[in-house]
């Protein structure tokens, strides 16, 4: 289930555009809402990517839940629930605001959910 979707988040990603193209304030701007539009938690799914898996970046230790065998309702429900409690730890953290959404996504990502 992980993979379905994630590839239905990339659906909603323009294909020439990177996990790092905005800075953490403007994800911030454009996320902040009640529930976290399709597109934001692209963005956060990507950044996590790229800080754990591609290298981009500094290189984090992020562990989010595994939600691999939910359904999408609860897939999509727990990845809403991420990007707000990730949007609430930058909004704490401001010296990452002008740093990219890659950068901020994968501090607060990080923190708030380390591999033990």
């Amino acid at each position: 289930m992980l993979l379905a979707g994630s590839l239905a988040f990339l659906a909603y990603w323009p294909a020439d555009a990177t996990a790092s193209n905005a800075t953490t304030a403007e994800f911030i701007r454009s996320c902040d809402m009640g529930a976290p539009s399709n597109m934001c938690l692209a963005r956060f799914q990507l950044a996590v990517r790229a800080n754990r898996d591609w290298g981009m970046g500094t290189a984090h230790n992020i562990c989010l839940p595994d939600d691999r065998n939910e359904t999408a309702q609860v897939f999509y429900a727990h990845n809403r629930a991420e990007v707000r409690k990730v949007l609430a730890w930058l909004k704490l953290h401001p010296k990452f605001a002008s740093q990219s959404e890659t950068a901020g996504i994968g501090a607060a990502a990080s923190a708030l959910y380390p591999c033990n």
